[in-house]
């Protein structure tokens, strides 16, 4: 019904799915943004405000470990189930066609952050009015990997060299305790914010390190470091 639902499914089957291989955070704007984009129909006939995607793998068939484990989740009001390629690949295809649905809408802002899980429904309950109060005709798009918090934050109807939408993005992740950069590293494009990461002592530290093997700077110049 909701995104602390998908949250606290999702706990409860990593602690208890020894072969738990993905889980993935959907909502219900990004599914029907996939669905139209490729002309599929919706997973259910019934829309959910949350959707989340669970593979397991072993050595042996887990489907049984996996279907008593879903059953006994209060959170969860259906289920689609895949045991062969065509339908796994089916059901993945809600996910991975995410970033190529939002580019049919244009350029997106693309941010990779981490929150922690228990403030992950919040951040993205709030999330889209931070910024559409910062940006006005922006769209907040999300999903990810809620295992981990990691959540992929896609941004359109903001001018592509318009970093403020970036910028609201990332100073929220950074009070509620999140990470700047989850699955990427800081490089050029978020240097400027490595403040909120990391404190002064943290980056003269790694600027000694820097100097210490790279005195002459040749060795990707002011990638990391202003």
């Amino acid at each position: 019904a909701d995104v602390g639902d998908a949250v606290d499914a999702a706990c409860e089957l990593r602690d208890s799915i020894d072969s738990l291989e993905a889980a993935e955070l959907l909502l219900d704007a990004g599914v029907r943004l996939v669905c139209a984009a490729f002309d599929l129909r919706p997973p259910f006939d019934d829309p959910r405000a949350a959707y989340l995607l669970v593979e397991a793998a072993d050595h042996r068939d887990p489907i049984t470990e996996l279907d008593a484990a879903v059953s006994r989740l209060a959170e969860v009001d259906d289920v689609a189930v895949a045991v062969d390629p065509v339908r796994r690949a089916a059901l993945w295809r809600y996910r991975e066609e995410h970033t190529l649905a939002i580019n049919t809408l244009g350029t997106p802002h693309k941010l990779d952050i981490t929150v922690p899980i228990p403030l992950l429904a919040a951040f993205v309950r709030d999330i889209p009015e931070i910024v559409s109060a910062r940006c006005p005709g922006a769209v907040t798009w999300l999903f990810g990997h809620i295992g981990d918090g990691n959540l992929h934050v896609n941004i359109t109807g903001v001018a592509t060299q318009d970093d403020s939408a970036d910028d609201v993005v990332l100073v929220h992740v950074a009070s509620i305790g999140g990470s700047i950069s989850a699955e990427h590293g800081i490089g050029t494009a978020k240097k400027r914010w490595l403040h909120l990461s990391r404190s002064a002592a943290e980056i003269d530290a790694m600027r000694a390190i820097k100097h210490a093997l790279d005195p002459d700077n040749i060795l990707n110049p002011n990638a990391l470091l202003p």
